[in-house]
């Protein structure tokens, strides 16, 4: 007896552990930045609110865990108590190595959908009346940050054809070019 596949099932099972993939990422990407302050490291800025880092993550790892091999919870690296690095350190470790299971996770849940592909429907979380789309990449949005895309697996499988009739204008007109039509 074979199990038949349910879109919407796997598409939110996906959606939490995309969800869960960001907040792991995003614990990374804090700690992270507290690494590279407790390596001395400087930010560059690029252009209006963008900023880099003078050195490279994998380096300011390897330089910050030397540095706590020695260092006391009250040494002062960077302007920062060795146990705050240490609290950044394990945050980075658990972040990444969490993130690592997710995206294994992900694509084991994954793995029907890239056999026989279904309909998906994403969504900008942070922008106020945003379009629906049928994909992340879109040339109509304007964001890299995946994690502000939404899923919307209560969607996933329709037809563009039903979608349009349900969503009329709630939906991307470059992915669902009936819809520029829809009441």
């Amino acid at each position: 007896m074979t199990t038949a596949i349910n879109p919407r099932e796997i598409d939110e099972t996906l959606a939490a552990l995309d969800t869960e993939m960001a907040r792991n990422l995003h614990q990374a990407a804090r700690a992270i930045d507290t690494l590279h302050s407790a390596a001395g490291d400087r930010r560059r800025y690029t252009s209006r609110n963008c900023f880099t880092w003078g050195r490279d993550d994998a380096d300011v790892i390897t330089e910050v865990r030397s540095l706590l091999v020695d260092a006391g919870d009250y040494t002062v690296m960077g302007g920062l108590y060795g146990k705050a690095v240490r609290k950044a350190m394990a945050d980075y470790d658990t972040g990444t190595a969490e993130a690592a299971r997710l995206e294994a996770e992900m694509a084991r849940v994954e793995a029907p959908y890239h056999a026989a592909p279904w309909s998906r429907f994403f969504k900008l979380m942070s922008t106020k009346n945003a379009k629906i789309h049928d994909s992340r990449l879109c040339g109509a949005l304007h964001r890299s940050d995946f994690t502000d895309m939404g899923w919307h697996p209560e969607l996933s499988g329709l037809g563009k054809d039903e979608a349009v009739e349900q969503l009329g204008s709630a939906l991307c007109s470059r992915c669902f070019k009936k819809a520029a039509h829809a009441r």
